[in-house]
């Protein structure tokens, strides 16, 4: 339960409206719609980890630059 709740903080509001009102018009079926929330929960997971492996990588390059200038 607590990872579906994790994956819901991804979604985009006024993304999930959008789709809401397709599907309403008919535009897409539920089948997808339900690829699309998964693919932008997805995305959205993607997008969290590359800036955390990002940060470290910085954090660990600029303290090395800071500390390391008498190695």
């Amino acid at each position: 339960m607590a990872a579906k709740q994790k994956l819901r903080a991804f979604l985009e509001p006024e993304k999930v409206l959008r789709l809401q009102e397709m599907l309403q018009a008919g535009e897409i079926s539920e089948g997808e719609c339900r690829e699309a929330l998964k693919r932008m929960m997805l995305q959205g997971l993607a997008r969290q980890q590359a800036r955390r492996r990002g940060s470290t990588g910085w954090s660990f390059g600029h303290w090395f630059a800071k500390h390391a200038q008498g190695l």
